[in-house]
């Protein structure tokens, strides 16, 4: 599933030295929750824009369902 790979990688790089230290970002199970949403927030809106493609409405619909299963 695609959708799982690009959650994966966004976790990575939100839990990534380089991030957290360059906007010096506590170490808070909220605040980490707010910045992986938003970034799904700004996937799902860059495949929003993909409408007419169905593979892009396939894969916002999956990114979704994996987001809630992995914060449930």
């Amino acid at each position: 599933m695609q959708s799982h790979t690009i959650l994966q990688r966004l976790m990575m790089y939100c839990d990534s030295w380089e991030f957290v230290n360059s906007m010096d970002i506590p170490s808070d199970f909220h605040i980490n929750h707010s910045i992986a949403n938003m970034h799904v927030w700004l996937i799902y809106q860059r495949l929003r824009d993909f409408s007419e493609n169905k593979f892009a409405f396939q894969l916002r619909e999956e990114l979704i369902e994996s987001f809630s299963k992995m914060t449930n």
